[in-house]
């Protein structure tokens, strides 16, 4: 299944799907019609105020702890996974990448500075037979200050998956690599790694969408598309976790 199947499942799409077969189904049956027309909109309210989908992030974002090396010394690669970029000859390589994108790199680089003998890791392919994901990022990590002979690149992957089997192949499925990524998308890297048990797995979480503190405040807490747009997230994470996880089942 192409990933960009999986963003039909949405609650938008639920939303009006569930509202569809409401008005075909039971137009003529008042009481179950208004019956699964409150439900919807209960659900409605639960998905688009913020607190039961900050509380269900916050539990999809800590399932994956932050875990590096304790040695620093150790030789180590620092797999930066890629989350999109536009080609735009106009901007330099850190602003073609996306937000996404960025913040994972900029964690990798500040690692970089924590583990000397440490080797970055980019990776992410051209859909068009451009230049890469993956040598935008190398060239976005140079300007930032990383030496390019401490850099490699995997220019083939489209996914997740093929990002890992990638590593693998022209890196090494016995060597030490900290995984950075988003705090939501790292439990599906860690279920793809337990395909290589002689792999030393290390991860770093970014990209937090929940962040708490003394500074922080919701407010009065109206309805709203960020709401609901966390919620499509965690839903086609999950969905992406279940391919792969069937994909690994059956390579077994």
């Amino acid at each position: 299944m192409k990933d960009w199947l999986l963003t039909i499942f949405t609650i938008h799409n639920l939303f009006l799907l569930s509202g569809a077969f409401l008005i075909y189904k039971y137009s003529r049956t008042r009481k179950i019609y208004w019956g699964l027309t409150l439900a919807i909109g209960v659900l409605w309210l639960a998905t688009s105020t913020y607190y039961l989908p900050a509380k269900w992030m916050k539990y999809e974002e800590n399932r994956q702890k932050r875990i590096l090396p304790a040695n620093n010394k150790q030789q180590v690669y620092i797999h930066v996974f890629g989350a999109g970029y536009i080609l735009d000859k106009r901007l330099n390589p850190s602003q073609q990448l996306s937000p996404t994108s960025l913040t994972r790199l900029v964690e990798a680089v500040r690692l970089m500075k924590s583990y000397p003998n440490a080797v970055l890791v980019t990776s992410g392919h051209s859909r068009y037979g451009l230049k890469s994901q993956a040598e935008v990022a190398r060239d976005a990590a140079i300007s930032l200050g990383v030496p390019s002979s401490k850099i490699k690149v995997l220019t083939t992957p489209d996914n997740t998956f093929t990002e890992i089997q990638s590593f693998t192949q022209k890196i090494g499925n016995d060597v030490s690599v900290i995984a950075v990524s988003d705090a939501l998308h790292l439990p599906r890297i860690h279920l793809l790694y337990n395909q290589y048990p002689h792999l030393k797995t290390y991860y770093a979480p970014t990209n937090y969408q929940i962040k708490e503190g003394q500074n922080g405040s919701v407010g009065v807490d109206f309805p709203s598309v960020n709401s609901i747009e966390m919620v499509n997230e965690i839903i086609k994470e999950r969905l992406k976790f279940a391919k792969d996880k069937t994909k690994v089942y059956f390579l077994k």
